[in-house]
Protein backbone atom coordinates (compact mmCIF):
# COMPACT_ATOMS: atom_id res chain seq x y z
CA UNK A 1 0.00 0.00 0.00
CA UNK A 2 2.62 2.83 0.64
CA UNK A 3 6.51 3.48 0.38
CA UNK A 4 9.45 4.25 2.59
CA UNK A 5 12.07 3.47 0.75
CA UNK A 6 11.58 6.17 -1.55
CA UNK A 7 11.59 8.83 1.01
CA UNK A 8 14.54 10.31 2.81
CA UNK A 9 12.46 10.67 5.47
CA UNK A 10 10.88 7.33 5.86
CA UNK A 11 7.12 8.25 5.43
CA UNK A 12 4.19 7.07 3.81
CA UNK A 13 2.36 9.06 1.19
CA UNK A 14 -0.20 7.07 -0.47
CA UNK A 15 -3.55 6.79 1.10
CA UNK A 16 -6.18 4.28 0.39
CA UNK A 17 -9.04 4.40 1.90
CA UNK A 18 -10.63 0.27 2.21
CA UNK A 19 -13.89 1.22 3.35
CA UNK A 20 -14.59 3.31 0.32
CA UNK A 21 -16.33 6.67 1.64
CA UNK A 22 -19.27 6.63 -0.06
CA UNK A 23 -22.78 4.22 -0.28
CA UNK A 24 -24.98 3.04 -2.40
CA UNK A 25 -28.92 3.30 -2.25
CA UNK A 26 -30.60 1.05 -4.58
CA UNK A 27 -34.15 1.25 -3.90
CA UNK A 28 -36.66 3.03 -1.68
CA UNK A 29 -36.84 1.10 2.02
CA UNK A 30 -39.74 2.54 2.60
CA UNK A 31 -41.21 -0.10 0.03
CA UNK A 32 -43.56 -2.96 0.42
CA UNK A 33 -41.03 -6.02 1.92
CA UNK A 34 -39.44 -8.06 -0.94
CA UNK A 35 -39.84 -11.78 -1.42
CA UNK A 36 -36.48 -13.85 -0.56
CA UNK A 37 -36.89 -14.29 -4.63
CA UNK A 38 -36.44 -10.56 -5.37
CA UNK A 39 -34.05 -9.83 -3.09
CA UNK A 40 -31.74 -12.38 -4.37
CA UNK A 41 -32.14 -11.21 -7.89
CA UNK A 42 -31.13 -7.73 -6.67
CA UNK A 43 -27.83 -8.90 -4.98
CA UNK A 44 -27.04 -10.93 -7.97
CA UNK A 45 -27.03 -7.37 -10.21
CA UNK A 46 -25.34 -5.82 -8.26
CA UNK A 47 -22.66 -7.96 -7.87
CA UNK A 48 -22.86 -8.33 -11.81
CA UNK A 49 -22.50 -4.45 -12.75
CA UNK A 50 -20.43 -3.58 -9.98
CA UNK A 51 -18.11 -6.10 -8.71
CA UNK A 52 -14.64 -5.41 -9.30
CA UNK A 53 -13.40 -7.82 -11.65
CA UNK A 54 -15.44 -8.33 -14.56
CA UNK A 55 -14.62 -12.32 -14.62
CA UNK A 56 -15.99 -12.71 -11.33
CA UNK A 57 -12.90 -14.71 -10.47
CA UNK A 58 -13.14 -17.09 -13.41
CA UNK A 59 -16.74 -17.99 -12.40
CA UNK A 60 -19.50 -18.05 -15.16
CA UNK A 61 -21.81 -15.27 -12.86
CA UNK A 62 -24.93 -16.68 -15.09
CA UNK A 63 -24.18 -20.25 -14.00
CA UNK A 64 -24.20 -19.39 -10.42
CA UNK A 65 -27.35 -17.81 -10.73
CA UNK A 66 -29.09 -20.44 -12.23
CA UNK A 67 -27.37 -22.92 -9.47
CA UNK A 68 -29.00 -20.94 -6.60
CA UNK A 69 -32.39 -19.67 -7.69
CA UNK A 70 -33.91 -22.94 -7.21
CA UNK A 71 -32.67 -22.78 -3.44
CA UNK A 72 -33.81 -18.98 -2.38
CA UNK A 73 -37.38 -19.88 -4.20
CA UNK A 74 -38.11 -22.10 -1.42
CA UNK A 75 -36.74 -19.86 1.41
CA UNK A 76 -39.47 -18.63 3.85
CA UNK A 77 -37.67 -15.81 5.13
CA UNK A 78 -35.36 -13.06 4.49
CA UNK A 79 -33.05 -14.51 7.20
CA UNK A 80 -33.18 -17.95 5.62
CA UNK A 81 -32.46 -16.38 2.19
CA UNK A 82 -29.70 -14.80 3.34
CA UNK A 83 -27.55 -18.12 4.06
CA UNK A 84 -28.10 -18.67 0.22
CA UNK A 85 -27.37 -15.73 -0.71
CA UNK A 86 -24.14 -15.63 0.97
CA UNK A 87 -23.17 -19.41 0.00
CA UNK A 88 -23.10 -17.25 -3.81
CA UNK A 89 -21.36 -14.51 -2.64
CA UNK A 90 -19.09 -16.71 -1.26
CA UNK A 91 -18.34 -18.75 -4.42
CA UNK A 92 -16.66 -14.78 -5.79
CA UNK A 93 -13.63 -15.66 -2.88
CA UNK A 94 -13.79 -11.94 -1.98
CA UNK A 95 -13.39 -9.82 1.12
CA UNK A 96 -15.69 -7.13 1.54
CA UNK A 97 -18.55 -8.89 -0.24
CA UNK A 98 -21.55 -10.10 2.28
CA UNK A 99 -25.17 -9.75 2.13
CA UNK A 100 -26.95 -8.46 5.52
CA UNK A 101 -29.94 -8.20 7.10
CA UNK A 102 -31.31 -6.28 10.17
CA UNK A 103 -30.85 -8.72 11.85
CA UNK A 104 -27.20 -8.39 11.88
CA UNK A 105 -24.99 -6.53 14.07
CA UNK A 106 -22.71 -5.83 11.12
CA UNK A 107 -25.65 -4.27 9.27
CA UNK A 108 -25.88 -0.95 11.45
CA UNK A 109 -21.89 -1.13 12.23
CA UNK A 110 -21.79 -0.50 8.51
CA UNK A 111 -24.52 1.88 8.00
CA UNK A 112 -22.91 4.21 10.72
CA UNK A 113 -19.68 3.93 8.66
CA UNK A 114 -20.67 4.38 5.51
CA UNK A 115 -23.76 7.04 6.59
CA UNK A 116 -22.48 10.13 4.91
CA UNK A 117 -23.09 10.76 1.26
CA UNK A 118 -25.52 9.64 -0.84
CA UNK A 119 -27.08 7.48 2.24
CA UNK A 120 -28.78 10.75 4.08
CA UNK A 121 -32.08 10.43 2.58
CA UNK A 122 -32.77 6.63 3.04
CA UNK A 123 -31.37 6.62 7.17
CA UNK A 124 -34.40 9.50 7.66
CA UNK A 125 -36.57 6.54 6.45
CA UNK A 126 -34.93 3.78 8.32
CA UNK A 127 -33.94 5.53 11.58
CA UNK A 128 -36.41 8.44 11.62
CA UNK A 129 -34.34 10.41 14.77
CA UNK A 130 -31.22 10.11 12.70
CA UNK A 131 -29.25 7.88 14.98
CA UNK A 132 -28.28 4.31 13.53
CA UNK A 133 -28.18 1.64 16.50
CA UNK A 134 -29.69 -1.36 17.16
CA UNK A 135 -30.32 -3.18 20.74
CA UNK A 136 -27.26 -5.43 21.92
CA UNK A 137 -24.82 -5.72 24.67
CA UNK A 138 -21.45 -5.00 23.02
CA UNK A 139 -19.70 -8.23 22.22
CA UNK A 140 -18.23 -10.27 19.04
CA UNK A 141 -18.83 -13.99 18.84
CA UNK A 142 -17.80 -16.65 16.97
CA UNK A 143 -19.09 -20.05 15.96
CA UNK A 144 -16.82 -23.14 17.29
CA UNK A 145 -18.07 -26.88 16.35
CA UNK A 146 -21.86 -25.44 16.75
CA UNK A 147 -21.05 -23.78 20.34
CA UNK A 148 -20.81 -19.57 20.70
CA UNK A 149 -17.83 -18.59 21.96
CA UNK A 150 -17.33 -14.47 22.84
CA UNK A 151 -14.32 -13.32 20.76
CA UNK A 152 -14.29 -9.52 21.88
CA UNK A 153 -15.84 -7.82 24.58
CA UNK A 154 -15.74 -3.79 23.98
CA UNK A 155 -15.01 -1.86 26.58
CA UNK A 156 -17.42 -0.03 28.40
CA UNK A 157 -20.01 -1.96 26.80
CA UNK A 158 -23.15 -3.53 28.92
CA UNK A 159 -21.44 -6.71 28.68
CA UNK A 160 -18.10 -5.65 29.90
CA UNK A 161 -19.87 -4.40 33.00
CA UNK A 162 -21.35 -6.92 33.91
CA UNK A 163 -18.43 -9.75 33.52
CA UNK A 164 -18.77 -10.89 30.00
CA UNK A 165 -15.57 -12.55 28.92
CA UNK A 166 -13.43 -13.39 26.28
CA UNK A 167 -13.17 -17.25 25.64
CA UNK A 168 -16.76 -17.69 27.28
CA UNK A 169 -19.28 -19.86 25.81
CA UNK A 170 -22.75 -18.45 25.74
CA UNK A 171 -25.56 -21.28 26.48
CA UNK A 172 -28.44 -19.24 26.09
CA UNK A 173 -30.19 -15.76 26.65
CA UNK A 174 -32.82 -15.73 28.43
CA UNK A 175 -33.33 -19.75 28.38
CA UNK A 176 -33.46 -19.14 24.35
CA UNK A 177 -30.72 -20.33 21.73
CA UNK A 178 -28.12 -17.00 21.29
CA UNK A 179 -28.70 -14.62 18.38
CA UNK A 180 -26.74 -11.25 18.19
CA UNK A 181 -29.55 -9.03 18.28
CA UNK A 182 -33.56 -10.62 18.85
CA UNK A 183 -32.94 -11.36 22.65
CA UNK A 184 -32.27 -8.05 22.96
CA UNK A 185 -34.80 -6.43 20.86
CA UNK A 186 -37.74 -5.90 23.35
CA UNK A 187 -35.28 -5.97 26.38
CA UNK A 188 -33.31 -2.63 25.99
CA UNK A 189 -32.63 -1.27 29.62
CA UNK A 190 -34.29 -4.16 30.88
CA UNK A 191 -31.80 -7.23 33.22
CA UNK A 192 -31.41 -10.60 31.11
CA UNK A 193 -29.71 -13.49 31.67
CA UNK A 194 -26.81 -14.76 29.76
CA UNK A 195 -26.17 -18.09 30.68
CA UNK A 196 -22.02 -19.00 30.26
CA UNK A 197 -19.64 -21.98 30.58
CA UNK A 198 -16.71 -20.35 31.65
CA UNK A 199 -14.63 -23.85 31.66
CA UNK A 200 -13.44 -26.90 29.72
CA UNK A 201 -15.62 -28.50 32.92
CA UNK A 202 -19.22 -28.84 31.59
CA UNK A 203 -20.52 -28.19 35.14
CA UNK A 204 -18.35 -24.99 35.46
CA UNK A 205 -22.04 -22.39 34.31
CA UNK A 206 -23.00 -19.15 35.72
CA UNK A 207 -25.65 -17.22 35.02
CA UNK A 208 -25.03 -13.41 34.17
CA UNK A 209 -27.40 -10.41 34.43
CA UNK A 210 -26.68 -7.87 31.62
CA UNK A 211 -28.75 -4.74 30.93
CA UNK A 212 -29.36 -4.14 27.22
CA UNK A 213 -28.66 -0.56 25.61
CA UNK A 214 -29.23 0.72 22.25
CA UNK A 215 -25.92 0.59 20.15
CA UNK A 216 -24.47 3.37 18.36
CA UNK A 217 -21.50 1.73 16.29
CA UNK A 218 -19.21 4.54 15.91
CA UNK A 219 -19.72 5.81 19.23
CA UNK A 220 -19.47 2.18 21.19
CA UNK A 221 -15.97 1.83 18.92
CA UNK A 222 -14.91 5.37 19.92
CA UNK A 223 -15.51 4.67 23.50
CA UNK A 224 -14.44 1.07 23.50
CA UNK A 225 -10.81 2.63 22.03
CA UNK A 226 -10.98 5.90 24.51
CA UNK A 227 -11.54 3.24 27.84
CA UNK A 228 -8.80 0.56 26.73
CA UNK A 229 -5.86 2.91 27.21
CA UNK A 230 -4.02 1.75 29.93
CA UNK A 231 -0.63 1.64 31.76
CA UNK A 232 0.60 -1.56 32.40
CA UNK A 233 3.47 -1.74 34.31
CA UNK A 234 6.27 -4.54 34.30
CA UNK A 235 10.14 -5.41 34.97
CA UNK A 236 10.00 -0.89 35.98
CA UNK A 237 8.46 -0.18 32.65
CA UNK A 238 5.65 1.55 31.56
CA UNK A 239 3.95 0.51 28.56
CA UNK A 240 0.79 1.88 27.26
CA UNK A 241 -1.64 -0.44 25.92
CA UNK A 242 -4.72 0.52 22.95
CA UNK A 243 -7.36 -1.51 21.48
CA UNK A 244 -8.49 0.10 17.92
CA UNK A 245 -11.51 -1.76 17.26
CA UNK A 246 -12.27 1.03 14.34
CA UNK A 247 -10.06 2.86 12.56
CA UNK A 248 -12.70 4.07 10.04
CA UNK A 249 -12.46 7.71 10.41
CA UNK A 250 -9.91 10.33 11.20
CA UNK A 251 -11.12 10.54 14.55
CA UNK A 252 -9.47 7.31 15.88
CA UNK A 253 -6.32 8.25 14.80
CA UNK A 254 -6.79 12.01 16.37
CA UNK A 255 -7.07 9.93 19.71
CA UNK A 256 -4.47 8.00 19.52
CA UNK A 257 -2.33 11.07 18.65
CA UNK A 258 -3.78 12.94 21.38
CA UNK A 259 -2.83 10.40 23.82
CA UNK A 260 0.92 10.42 22.79
CA UNK A 261 1.31 14.15 23.05
CA UNK A 262 -1.15 15.53 25.90
CA UNK A 263 -2.45 12.21 27.40
CA UNK A 264 -1.44 9.39 29.67
CA UNK A 265 0.76 7.44 26.68
CA UNK A 266 3.05 11.05 27.00
CA UNK A 267 6.06 9.32 29.73
CA UNK A 268 5.11 5.78 28.74
CA UNK A 269 8.37 3.80 28.01
CA UNK A 270 6.43 1.63 25.37
CA UNK A 271 3.18 1.05 23.50
CA UNK A 272 1.60 -1.87 22.60
CA UNK A 273 -1.06 -1.09 19.32
CA UNK A 274 -3.68 -3.96 19.08
CA UNK A 275 -5.37 -4.01 16.24
CA UNK A 276 -6.67 -7.45 16.22
CA UNK A 277 -10.68 -7.95 15.29
CA UNK A 278 -13.34 -5.37 15.04
CA UNK A 279 -13.50 -2.89 11.26
CA UNK A 280 -10.55 -1.52 9.46
CA UNK A 281 -10.41 1.73 7.12
CA UNK A 282 -7.04 3.11 8.29
CA UNK A 283 -5.21 5.46 6.13
CA UNK A 284 -1.48 4.16 5.03
CA UNK A 285 -0.07 7.10 6.46
CA UNK A 286 -0.78 6.82 9.94
CA UNK A 287 2.15 4.95 10.19
CA UNK A 288 3.61 8.28 9.97
CA UNK A 289 2.95 8.66 13.92
CA UNK A 290 6.08 6.41 14.22
CA UNK A 291 8.06 8.89 11.59
CA UNK A 292 11.41 9.82 13.95
CA UNK A 293 12.69 12.28 11.15
CA UNK A 294 9.48 14.69 11.96
CA UNK A 295 11.18 17.44 14.43
CA UNK A 296 9.64 18.52 17.95
CA UNK A 297 7.89 21.58 18.46
CA UNK A 298 8.27 23.44 21.63
CA UNK A 299 5.64 26.25 22.87
CA UNK A 300 7.95 28.95 24.88
CA UNK A 301 6.06 31.64 26.88
CA UNK A 302 6.94 34.97 27.57
CA UNK A 303 8.27 33.91 31.07
CA UNK A 304 10.47 31.54 29.42
CA UNK A 305 8.78 28.86 30.24
CA UNK A 306 8.98 25.57 27.51
CA UNK A 307 6.64 23.43 26.54
CA UNK A 308 7.67 20.29 24.13
CA UNK A 309 4.73 19.05 21.89
CA UNK A 310 5.56 15.92 20.41
CA UNK A 311 2.97 13.97 18.33
CA UNK A 312 5.24 11.21 16.94
CA UNK A 313 5.66 8.22 18.93
CA UNK A 314 9.66 7.44 19.22
CA UNK A 315 10.22 5.22 21.61
CA UNK A 316 9.84 0.99 21.65
CA UNK A 317 6.34 -0.03 20.11
CA UNK A 318 4.30 -3.39 19.44
CA UNK A 319 1.42 -4.45 17.11
CA UNK A 320 -1.12 -7.10 18.06
CA UNK A 321 -2.48 -8.82 15.05
CA UNK A 322 -4.54 -11.79 14.54
CA UNK A 323 -6.98 -13.53 12.06
CA UNK A 324 -9.66 -10.86 12.34
CA UNK A 325 -7.31 -8.03 11.63
CA UNK A 326 -8.34 -6.90 8.40
CA UNK A 327 -8.81 -3.93 5.63
CA UNK A 328 -6.76 -0.35 6.24
CA UNK A 329 -5.53 -2.05 9.46
CA UNK A 330 -3.63 -5.27 7.51
CA UNK A 331 -2.37 -2.29 5.60
CA UNK A 332 -0.78 -0.77 8.71
CA UNK A 333 0.75 -4.41 9.68
CA UNK A 334 2.53 -4.87 6.22
CA UNK A 335 4.32 -1.30 6.27
CA UNK A 336 4.78 -1.85 10.08
CA UNK A 337 6.35 -5.11 9.73
CA UNK A 338 8.49 -3.94 6.48
CA UNK A 339 10.16 -0.72 7.39
CA UNK A 340 10.97 -2.33 10.70
CA UNK A 341 8.84 -0.34 13.28
CA UNK A 342 8.01 -2.40 15.82
CA UNK A 343 7.44 -6.38 15.74
CA UNK A 344 4.25 -7.25 14.54
CA UNK A 345 2.59 -10.39 17.06
CA UNK A 346 0.08 -12.76 17.12
CA UNK A 347 -1.34 -14.78 14.00
CA UNK A 348 -1.38 -14.31 10.23
CA UNK A 349 -4.01 -11.12 9.31
CA UNK A 350 -7.32 -12.16 7.01
CA UNK A 351 -5.79 -10.79 3.68
CA UNK A 352 -9.24 -8.80 3.58
CA UNK A 353 -8.15 -5.87 1.45
CA UNK A 354 -10.34 -4.90 -1.62
CA UNK A 355 -12.07 -2.25 -1.81
CA UNK A 356 -15.85 -2.24 -1.02
CA UNK A 357 -18.93 -0.10 -1.37
CA UNK A 358 -22.39 -0.68 0.56
CA UNK A 359 -25.13 -1.03 -1.31
CA UNK A 360 -29.03 -0.42 0.19
CA UNK A 361 -31.77 -2.38 -1.55
CA UNK A 362 -35.22 -2.38 -1.78
CA UNK A 363 -36.54 -4.13 1.35
CA UNK A 364 -33.59 -2.06 3.49
CA UNK A 365 -31.49 -5.24 3.61
CA UNK A 366 -27.85 -4.57 2.51
CA UNK A 367 -24.74 -5.84 0.43
CA UNK A 368 -21.22 -5.08 1.03
CA UNK A 369 -19.35 -5.51 -2.09
CA UNK A 370 -16.32 -5.63 -3.21
CA UNK A 371 -15.69 -2.63 -6.35
CA UNK A 372 -12.23 -2.34 -6.48
CA UNK A 373 -8.84 -4.76 -5.88
CA UNK A 374 -5.54 -3.97 -4.79
CA UNK A 375 -2.25 -3.95 -4.27
CA UNK A 376 0.62 -2.58 -1.87
CA UNK A 377 3.79 -2.01 -3.66
CA UNK A 378 3.15 -4.62 -6.35
CA UNK A 379 1.52 -7.11 -3.84
CA UNK A 380 -1.53 -8.65 -3.77
CA UNK A 381 -2.68 -9.13 -0.13
CA UNK A 382 -5.90 -10.41 -0.78
CA UNK A 383 -6.10 -13.74 0.01
CA UNK A 384 -2.67 -13.62 1.34
CA UNK A 385 -2.79 -11.86 4.62
CA UNK A 386 0.13 -10.43 7.22
CA UNK A 387 2.19 -13.48 8.66
CA UNK A 388 3.27 -11.77 11.99
CA UNK A 389 7.34 -11.53 12.64
CA UNK A 390 6.52 -13.13 16.32
CA UNK A 391 3.62 -15.72 15.56
CA UNK A 392 1.76 -16.57 18.56
CA UNK A 393 -1.43 -19.24 18.89
CA UNK A 394 -4.19 -18.00 20.92
CA UNK A 395 -6.61 -20.77 21.70
CA UNK A 396 -10.20 -18.79 22.56
CA UNK A 397 -11.97 -21.35 23.57
CA UNK A 398 -12.33 -21.13 27.76
CA UNK A 399 -9.18 -18.99 28.14
CA UNK A 400 -9.77 -17.38 31.19
CA UNK A 401 -8.47 -14.01 30.22
CA UNK A 402 -5.27 -15.51 29.48
CA UNK A 403 -4.15 -13.85 26.26
CA UNK A 404 -0.39 -15.01 25.08
CA UNK A 405 -0.51 -13.16 22.41
CA UNK A 406 -0.21 -9.85 24.49
CA UNK A 407 1.92 -11.39 27.20
CA UNK A 408 4.23 -11.87 24.48
CA UNK A 409 4.12 -8.03 23.77
CA UNK A 410 4.60 -6.95 26.90
CA UNK A 411 7.60 -9.51 27.43
CA UNK A 412 9.47 -8.06 24.15
CA UNK A 413 8.76 -4.73 25.25
CA UNK A 414 9.35 -4.93 29.14
CA UNK A 415 12.60 -6.58 28.33
CA UNK A 416 11.42 -9.90 30.52
CA UNK A 417 13.63 -13.09 30.20
CA UNK A 418 12.48 -15.28 27.09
Amino acid sequence: MKCFHKLKVGILVVSILYLLPFAVFAGNTDSVVSQPITVFEEVWQLVYENFYDPTFNNLNWNEVKKKYTPLVKVAESIEGASVIINNMLAELSTSHTHFYTKSDPEYYQLLDIFKSGSLGEQIKVLFPDGKIAYPGIGIITTNIDGSIFIKGVLEGSPADKAGLKVGYRIISVNGEPYHPVKPFLNNVGKKISVKVQYASDPNSTKDIQVIPKNIIPNELFFGAMKQSMTIIERNNKTIGYVRVWSYAGEKYHKLLKSEIAFGKFKNADALILDLRGGWGGANPDYLNLFNKNVPIMTWVSRNGEQMPVDFQWRKPVAMLVNECTRSGKELLAYGFKKFKIGKVIGSKTAGAVSGGRFFLLQDGSALYLAVQGSRIDGEILEGKGVIPDIEVPFSLEYCDMNDPQLEKAIDLLSGAKQ
